[in-house]
Formats: C-alpha cells, sequence, structure tokens
C-alpha cells in the first residue's frame, strides 16, 4: 500500500498500551494519519505512522525524528502540538501529535476559490507567528503551503479558528543540532511555493525563504491561482528564477497599493529585498490593509471588510498564546452606529434651529405693531395641524361692507377682490414655518460625516 504503514496498523489496535487507534484520516507521500484515543487520559490524538516503504529508510526516518522534535520544540498556538513518539513493535515509526478538528487552507480554497482580505490577513498573521517562533529556534520549514496550513476549530477564539503550521518534514533544524540531511543539489519543498534560492540551493536557504513561501501563500488566498504555474516542472522553476512577479493588482483590481506592494516585497527575488523577518513581513502587512478603504460590497476582493478600522490591534507579542480583540467575526457593521446616532443628533439640532428662528420671527412681527396680521398669522399656522384649508380665515364678519350691495346675477367679482387682502398675505406668512422645518432632513445627512472621515476596517488581530 503505498504511503501506508506497515500491516499490523489497524482499527482498534493498542499502540504502547495506551493509544487506541480508531480510523484513518489523511494519507499523503511519506504515510498516514490516524485519529486514536489515549485510554487513561480518554483524550482525542492524532498519529502519524512513516510510511511501510520509507521505514528502511535512514535519510526519511531521519526526518521523520526531526519533524517531532522541531513541532515539540516550538510549544506554540500556532503549530501543531507533538505529545510523543514511538515504534510499533514491527520497528514503524510514529509521532503523536495534537487532534485537530477543521480543513486545511488548501481544502478551504478548494471548495471556495479564494479568501476574503481579512481572512487572508488573519491567516498570514497565525502563520507569521509559527515561522517568528521556528526561525528563533533556528528552523526554516522550506514546505511552507496551503496544505500545510490547517484552519483549526477553537472554542476559545472569537472568530472560532485558528490557523496553525503542519509538517515539518522538511525542515532545516540546525538550531536544534539535527545534522544536515539535505544532499547537496538535491530539491526539497513544493515548487509552486518556493523561494529561488531554495530551487538553486535548497541546503543553503535561511529563513527568508520561508517569508518568500509566506507571500505565495498570500497570493494563493486572495487570487485562488499560483503565482508561477505551468504543467510542465520545468518551466515552473524556470519562471521562479528568471521571470517578474504577476501583478496582484490585475488579479485584484480592488486591493489596495500598499496591499500590493507588501506582495511584492515578500517575494522580491533578491532575499535582501524581502522583509527580513516574519514579525517585520506581518507588522507591515497589518499596517497596509488596516489603511485599506473598502471599494464596497461588490468588491469580491474586499468583500471580508465590513466593519471599522478604528480598533486597532496589539503588536506582535512576545508570547503566541496572546489573544487578539477585533471585529465581530460576521463582519455585518456597514456603517458604525455612533455615526448613525450622530446623524440624528444634528437633524434634530437642525430642526430645533430652524424651529427657535421661526418662532423669534413671529414674536419680533407681533412687537412691531401688526396685531392683526400675527394674529392672522396663528389662525393659519393652526390650522393645518386641525384643518386642511384655511377656512378660519374667510369669516362673514370680516367681509367688506360694498359687498352687500352687488346684484345677485353678476359674477362673483367682489369676493376674489376681497380674498387678497386677508388670505394671501396671511399664507406668505404661515405657510413658510409649516415646510421649513423640512429643510433638516436634506441636509443633516450629509453633516453627520466630517469631511475628513475615512471609513475603516477593524481587522481584529
Amino acid at each position: 500500500m503505498a504511503g501506508g504503514p506497515g500491516p499490523s496498523i489497524r482499527e482498534g489496535e493498542v499502540l504502547a498500551a495506551k493509544y487506541r487507534l480508531e480510523r484513518e484520516l489523511g494519507r499523503g507521500a511519506m504515510g498516514t494519519v490516524w485519529s486514536a484515543v489515549h485510554l487513561t487520559l480518554e483524550q482525542r490524538v492524532a498519529i502519524k505512522f512513516i510510511g511501510a516503504e520509507f521505514a528502511d529508510s535512514v535519510e526519511a526516518r531521519l526526518r521523520f525524528r526531526t519533524e517531532a522534535r522541531a513541532a515539540a520544540h516550538l510549544k506554540s498556538r500556532y503549530v501543531v502540538q507533538v505529545y510523543d513518539d514511538g515504534e510499533t513493535q514491527e520497528g514503524t515509526p510514529y509521532i503523536v501529535m495534537q487532534y485537530l478538528e477543521g480543513e486545511t487552507l488548501e481544502q478551504r480554497l478548494e471548495r471556495e476559490g479564494s479568501v476574503p482580505l481579512f481572512d487572508a490577513v488573519r491567516i498570514t498573521g497565525h502563520v507569521a507567528r509559527a515561522l517568528r517562533r521556528a526561525h528563533a529556534r533556528g528552523i526554516v520549514h522550506r514546505d511552507l503551503k496551503p496544505g500545510n496550513i490547517h484552519l483549526s476549530r477553537s472554542d476559545e477564539d472569537e472568530h472560532g479558528w485558528v490557523a496553525k503550521v503542519l509538517d515539518f518534514g522538511v525542515a532545516k533544524a540546525e538550531g536544534l543540532g539535527e545534522a544536515a540531511t539535505t544532499k547537496p543539489g538535491a530539491m526539497l519543498g513544493t515548487p509552486l511555493f518556493m523561494s529561488p534560492e531554495q530551487v538553486q540551493r535548497a541546503s543553503f536557504v535561511d529563513h527568508r525563504a520561508d517569508i518568500y513561501s509566506l507571500g505565495m501563500c498570500f497570493y494563493n488566498m486572495l487570487t485562488g491561482r499560483y503565482a508561477f504555474d505551468s504543467d510542465s516542472f520545468a518551466e515552473v522553476l524556470v519562471a521562479i528564477c528568471t521571470k517578474p512577479l504577476p501583478s496582484l493588482r490585475l488579479q485584484c483590481p480592488g486591493l489596495p497599493p500598499e496591499v500590493v506592494s507588501w506582495f511584492e516585497r515578500c517575494c522580491a527575488r533578491d532575499a535582501n529585498a524581502r522583509f527580513q523577518s516574519a514579525e517585520e513581513a506581518f507588522a507591515a502587512l497589518r499596517a497596509a490593509a488596516e489603511r485599506a478603504v473598502p471599494a464596497g460590497d461588490h468588491d469580491d476582493t474586499l468583500r471580508g471588510h465590513r466593519g471599522p478600522l478604528s480598533q486597532r490591534s496589539p503588536p506582535l507579542q512576545t508570547t503566541d498564546s496572546a489573544s487578539y480583540p477585533g471585529a465581530d467575526a460576521s463582519h455585518r457593521v456597514a456603517v458604525p452606529a455612533p455615526k448613525r446616532r450622530l446623524a440624528l443628533m444634528l437633524g434634530l439640532l437642525g430642526a430645533t434651529l430652524v424651529a427657535a428662528i421661526g418662532a423669534l420671527a413671529l414674536v419680533r412681527l407681533v412687537r412691531s405693531g401688526e396685531p392683526q396680521q400675527a394674529a392672522s398669522t396663528l389662525a393659519l399656522t393652526a390650522a393645518p395641524a386641525a384643518e386642511p384649508e384655511p377656512q378660519p380665515v374667510v369669516r362673514e364678519p370680516v367681509a367688506p361692507e360694498p359687498l352687500g350691495s352687488v346684484a345677485p346675477s353678476e359674477p362673483p367679482v367682489p369676493t376674489p377682490s376681497a380674498r387678497p387682502s386677508v388670505e394671501v398675505p396671511a399664507r406668505s406668512i404661515a405657510v413658510r414655518p409649516a415646510s421649513t422645518p423640512k429643510r433638516p432632513a436634506a441636509t443633516a445627512a450629509p453633516s453627520a460625516r466630517p469631511k475628513n472621515a475615512r471609513r475603516t476596517t477593524d481587522l481584529g488581530f
């Protein structure tokens, strides 16, 4: 069975008198992974077995041991934990690891095609913290790719998931005192994510090769494509070493220029032109993303940006167990609630101001010695609330005396001539206060947001 463990590995078998095998979880080029339960602790774990065809290979066994030691020494929230190791009765090596629920980043990309910028930045931040811890211990992963990044469910995380780095099987771990296992001229890693120096000399790479691979993973998350891709393995290698980087802006037109610049520096062909540490790389990405202004819900690249950016995340901490508060994972906030309240308050203030001006004008009108016009104004102002037509204005006692001398057979000419003297002036005064309170509704909305206000997004790191 290619890549599988020896024939003794089967469901229900007990390893080292404490691990009962349950079922096979996955199969890779170097072996298989099974779920198991610790008999006394009743803890579910994952056990990785080296493939039967590699069990007798000195180099493969040494790499298997390096993987176990590297992960065990890191003890990071963003690295899969290793609890134990050993060999079966037939001599097949195994590693007992943390059992993870969730999916790999590769599986998510296969399902969704791409990842929103919010999630891409967050995943990159988690991986950067894992790399920082590894690089500090003299460990270079050398095979960073979406298939080795696991999005694990976490009840303790406010977003519900944490990205963890897997598989240090081809890691360069000279910082742990491990002897070099890479032969001169050998090439290790996955070509689609490898740096130019790793293509040329895998045994001489340093931590900056992982920075390059991190940038390639970021490109893959946003676009769903590989930066350098071809049906020919050789063409991919040549492109990595000779061709310029593809334009991330062309693939993601709505992407902020600061994020595009970050990718170009992260994946510079010259290692000296890249970010010189994982911490520096993520700090620059977070700053670039926080300055991003979403283009709107129609922009698929930025569809993860729906929350305010006013809450800044703390800087990269020295302990990987630190929590990073942020926006709600649903990102449903389209406009911050304080701005809506401000708009309402400004609208009410404008309406109050207009009403006060109208009242002041009325008082001055009354004091100016025109009691008859003011009285008719008061009557007309109260009329719209009770009666839409200004009927109280036309009163029988007010009608001029000559009206009685007009013959009934003639057209009612005196009646229109009497209306301008009473109704028209009063309407011109009374109608304006009745309509002016509607003005703040049109002017208050634009004033709710200052001209220099910038819509921002909380990235929650």
